[in-house]
């Protein structure tokens, strides 16, 4: 889906037919890869006495993060889809045309050169010029008959086996199967608060949180409530009737609905990419031994369990834990969490996995260990789990189909550790505990290297 239905060419800068003669000889352009072939630029600049230079985005987000950079300058013409079209016109990071020095125009389509999207005011921004698909590849050795509706991305027999471009269009084809297109298309770029939360849960399908505890009294209920969250409380017996799971008589189940589960992946992923678009440079596979090495007015360190390394009286411990997968099909379930009744944390916990079904471990089980230590999983924990799973989900298998190990990084209070020592920023924000919270947590970060500079 690398182009919205429609695709919208704006001009940066005014630009005739006859421009490149009269004003420079180099033609500037921010466009998708393929719109400026030499099969066809060579005829122009032929034409005109000019050199056309071309670079090009990978996505809609990548485009408005460089002319928010401060690149918009360098370019006389570029090509955003119709997805943020409106917002480069309306927010100065384009100049207005003037469609009369453009002899082609009234050749456009009525259609096309009444949209709204590159209007402002009284003021021209763009020249609409074509539609363009949103294409929906699918394995036609799969599927009996081609897929008729975006809605089949949310078929739970696809579940895991679908991919989706990461990029700003797909919260709009969301918002299409949600109906938020009718009756004005232009509407899926102006979406409301309220909408857009719809959209989020539609594309993260929050499944929730199911908290069992002995007794209520050693479920999260004050904190949530305290902090205006929406929950259950639930019955064993209610529980056990609203979802397949084995919840033993007496005990209580939270349920949190809003809850859901990060992709680490596809999140880090993500954040890097952000990262890029924004002029950062990334150099992987690349050791670094000692902070000596940098040069840098300031170092951000946000090293996981090798922090110790570098910082080695930081007050963290680094272990070894033991997770296990095990195959179950079927709609997916709320996050499964049992609480720990002295701790309230949790102790045992379960979440939808998209390749075998169910990923479980023990919180807090594994034995001290460095990075670079060599470990296997722990066959105790492994066994636990299996009859953890055994009880509490009758239609999975409980013979684990995988095992695998990760390094837990965690205080004695299992808070975080943001803080400056000279020219460096130390982030440890403990592993997956704190990975959900990275965004903040690096505004935070950022704003301590900001204070060094």
């Amino acid at each position: 889906m690398k182009r919205a239905v429609l695709v919208a060419l704006i001009a940066l800068a005014v630009v005739t037919t006859n421009s490149c003669r009269r004003q420079v000889p180099t033609l500037s352009l921010l466009v998708w890869e393929g719109y400026a072939d030499a099969s066809f630029v060579r005829g122009f600049e032929e034409a005109h006495q000019c050199k056309i230079v071309a670079s090009y985005m990978g996505s809609s987000d990548e485009l408005v993060a460089k002319l928010r950079g401060g690149s918009a300058s360098n370019y006389d013409v570029i090509s955003p889809s119709s997805d943020v079209a409106t917002m480069i016109a309306t927010s100065g990071l384009a100049a207005p045309l003037e469609p009369s020095k453009l002899p082609s125009y009234p050749q456009l389509s009525p259609k096309l050169r009444a949209l709204p999207l590159v209007r402002a005011g009284d003021k021209v921004y763009g020249v609409p010029f074509m539609w363009g698909p949103n294409p929906l590849l699918y394995d036609a050795t799969f599927f009996a008959k081609p897929p008729e509706s975006w809605s089949v991305l949310w078929d739970p027999k696809y579940r895991g086996k679908i991919s989706v471009w990461d990029d700003l269009s797909t919260v709009y084809m969301a918002a299409q199967v949600l109906g938020y297109d009718k009756p004005d298309p232009g509407a899926l770029y102006n979406l409301s608060d309220e909408q857009l939360a719809r959209v989020k849960q539609k594309l993260l399908e929050l499944n929730g949180l199911l908290e069992l505890v002995e007794s209520s009294e050693q479920s999260t209920q004050h904190a949530l409530a305290a902090a205006g969250v929406e929950y259950e409380l639930l019955e064993a017996k209610e529980a056990r009737s609203r979802w397949p799971l084995g919840v033993a008589d007496g005990w209580t189940a939270l349920f949190q609905p809003e809850a859901g589960i990060v992709r680490a992946d596809l999140a880090h992923r993500a954040l890097i990419d952000g990262a890029l678009a924004r002029g950062a440079r990334l150099e992987e596979e690349t050791q670094v031994e000692s902070l000596d090495e940098l040069e840098a007015k300031v170092i951000v360190l946000t090293v996981g369990p090798w922090v110790r390394n570098f910082i080695p009286d930081l007050p963290v411990r680094t272990t070894r834990e033991t997770v296990a997968y095990f195959r179950r099909e079927g709609e997916p379930l709320p996050v499964v969490a049992q609480l720990d009744p002295e701790t309230r944390g949790h102790l045992i916990f379960s979440l939808q996995d998209p390749l075998h079904g169910l990923k479980a471990g023990v919180h807090h089980a594994g034995a001290v260990a460095g990075p670079d230590d060599p470990g296997e999983a722990d066959a105790a924990v492994v066994e636990r789990v299996a009859e953890w799973i055994a009880r509490t989900y009758p239609d999975a298998d409980p013979d684990p189909v995988a095992v695998e190990t990760c390094m837990y990084t965690t205080t004695a209070d299992e808070q975080f550790i943001l803080e400056r020592r000279g020219k460096v920023v130390i982030g440890s924000p403990c592993s997956g505990h704190g990975f959900k919270f990275a965004p903040i947590i690096g505004s935070g970060l950022a704003a301590m290297a900001v204070d060094i500079l």
